[in-house]
């Protein structure tokens, strides 16, 4: 099992955090502490959902179900900020960008672990 820190979708859903506490820090005090809190926690629950994989957790599946939905989440909010003029056109587009490749990679991910798994009888 390969320690959680090292997979690449854990590295770009903790960078995709970091940049959300930068780009908080210039929100409105109205959106700082509604959708920016929102989406800080929504980060924190797709890092823990790749911790729960990794350590091969009994519903696998779900995880990586509630990892995608997450995300998408997460990218409606960015839109809602980018729509309520929080964030630049160009924020907006570095944002949505890296969560797509997340999401890219939980689903690569869940395919490859899925060839591995056997067929339940």
């Amino acid at each position: 099992m390969t320690r959680y820190q090292n997979l690449p979708v854990f590295k770009d859903t903790y960078d995709l955090f970091l940049r959300v506490y930068v780009v908080c820090r210039t929100l409105n005090r109205d959106y700082k502490y509604t959708i920016g809190e929102d989406l800080k926690k929504k980060l924190m629950d797709v890092l823990l959902g790749v911790y729960r994989i990794n350590k091969n957790e009994p519903d696998r599946k779900g995880c990586f179900r509630s990892c995608v939905l997450l995300i998408e989440e997460v990218k409606l909010l960015f839109r809602l900020l980018h729509d309520l003029n929080q964030i630049t056109a160009k924020q907006y587009c570095i944002l949505a960008e890296r969560a797509e490749n997340v999401s890219r990679q939980f689903v690569l991910w869940e395919k490859y672990l899925a060839k591995g798994e056997k067929p339940d009888k």
